[in-house]
């Protein structure tokens, strides 16, 4: 007689730090950590050197995202400039800070509605299989192609594996956004 297979259990994604430190900046406006946050990141003498000061950062990393504050997030985008500015003196405008280390990290927010980090994700081809797990995901921004490194090659790389399959999943394209992909549930 055949043993029975069963299926190995998925361990849970875990918030990455950098992640981490955007979901806490991005909630502080809605969450009863938010006020004192603020004023004790204000209160700091930002290190000029340092792309995120490093007191700010152990500020951010000591704040408890709990189950709770993670399913209150709807809409995720990169940071305002109040937010950043509360961590780093150096900021450009050229890098997103505090991106998630895998899009699996999105699964850790139920409720989200909208991702309008294009920035915010890995560099393409992304897998896909994330998003569409999220099943109150109702618009996605993606770039078309970016020209990164992938598998130890620098090319021109692109998303149209990922367009396709949010495609299949009854997305449909925003028209009009040259080099964005702007998917938003039918």
């Amino acid at each position: 007689m055949a043993a029975k297979r069963t299926k190995k259990p998925t361990a849970a994604p875990t918030l990455s730090p950098d992640f981490h430190r955007h979901l806490v900046l991005a909630c502080r406006k809605t969450q009863p950590y938010g006020k004192a946050l603020v004023k004790a990141l204000k209160a700091l003498d930002l290190d000029e050197a340092a792309i995120v000061d490093e007191a700010a950062a152990a500020l951010l990393d000591a704040v408890e995202l709990t189950p709770a504050m993670l399913a209150s997030v709807t809409r995720l985008s990169t940071l305002d400039l109040d937010g950043i500015h509360l961590v780093t003196a150096q900021f450009d405008g050229e890098e997103d800070l505090f991106k998630p280390a895998s899009l699996d990290e999105l699964l850790l927010l139920p409720n989200l509605e909208q991702l309008c980090w294009p920035t915010g994700m890995p560099p393409p081809p992304i897998d896909p299989t994330p998003l569409l797990r999220l099943e109150k995901l109702q618009r996605v921004e993606l770039a078309e192609f970016d020209f990164t490194i992938h598998n130890s090659r620098y090319g021109r790389y692109e998303n149209t594996k990922a367009i396709d399959a949010l495609e299949a999943a009854r997305f449909e394209r925003v028209p009009g956004n040259e080099g964005l992909a702007i998917m938003a549930r039918r």
